[in-house]
């Protein structure tokens, strides 16, 4: 869980760029939620399925699978990309879901077995949640 904490976060929004990290407080993003009427936002990926590296094509599959989940549940994204700071792990796309509840963001994620995903309220602080919880 330390490299998810560690890692970097970008949105791309129409008007601005995101960059998001685990429990800091986003003024942008507080703002961009409220001005935009969402009360929350989850960042998504599917690539790499339980933290294992996958090669970029079925990276691409996945990501677009989940794409299309989204789109299923009437939902609109922003694309994305996490980066791990000490470049040890590569880059993966991500999106960016508003007003994707905290339960529907969870089941997106161990869907696309994924280990761990970010969710914010309109606070505005990006919180990670474990997928997987002891």
């Amino acid at each position: 869980m330390a490299a998810y904490r560690a890692a970097l976060y970008e949105v791309r929004l129409p008007d601005q760029p995101l960059a998001l990290q685990v429990d800091v407080h986003c003024e942008a993003l507080q703002s961009w939620l409220g001005a935009q009427g969402h009360r929350c936002a989850a960042l998504l990926t599917a690539h790499n399925p339980a933290s294992q590296p996958r090669d970029a094509a079925a990276n691409a599959r996945a990501q677009q699978q989940l794409q299309a989940a989204i789109s299923r549940r009437g939902l609109s994204f922003h694309t994305g990309c996490n980066r791990d700071p000490r470049g040890a792990w590569p880059a993966e796309d991500s999106l960016f879901v508003p007003d994707l509840s905290l339960e529907d963001a969870h089941t997106l994620a161990r869907q696309f077995d994924q280990r761990a995903f970010l969710w914010c309220d309109d606070s505005g602080t990006p919180r990670l949640h474990d997928t997987q919880p002891a």
